[in-house]
């Protein structure tokens, strides 16, 4: 479903997207009647897969900011209405999604940096450095756990 506001008209269109042929039936309907055609407040028109509706701004339902239209889709028997949501295009949708995809790229990085840092430490407190004061020499070597690992 989507809006285009032109001048003082305002149009709405519900549409079907399918892989084959198009069967759907679409129509609006205004409180959950269908809307007439001879309706000279708001117009209406249908073609494959798709129904638009359009009426003035200044007509009392833009106040309600389109509550009250329900796009209606059928196929054979089965029936779907699907409410008009005013919402702010897609652009709300990729900030949201885009945002916790952001999180989540920083969340993994920071649980492997911590995984990096605890396995450094751990490698650094297996490494034991003994001094000989006797003859000025360094011994380094390698404390492994007593399953070999």
């Amino acid at each position: 479903m989507t809006e285009h506001e032109d001048g003082d008209e305002v149009t709405l269109r519900c549409s079907v997207s399918t892989y084959e042929q198009c069967g759907h039936t679409v129509k609006w309907l205004l409180q959950g009647q269908h809307v007439e055609e001879d309706n000279r407040d708001l117009n209406t028109s249908q073609s494959v897969c798709s129904a638009s509706l359009t009426f003035l701004t200044s007509h009392f339902i833009y106040t309600s900011r389109f509550n009250s239209f329900q796009c209606e889709v059928t196929r054979g028997d089965k029936v779907q209405q699907f409410s008009f949501r005013n919402s702010p295009s897609g652009w709300w949708r990729f900030i949201f999604v885009s945002v916790g995809l952001a999180a989540l790229i920083i969340i993994v990085v920071a649980v492997n940096i911590r995984a990096r840092i605890k396995e450094k430490k751990t490698q650094m407190d297996q490494i034991a450095v003994r001094y000989d004061g006797e003859d000025d020499s360094v011994t380094y070597e390698n404390i492994r756990p007593p399953d070999g690992v």
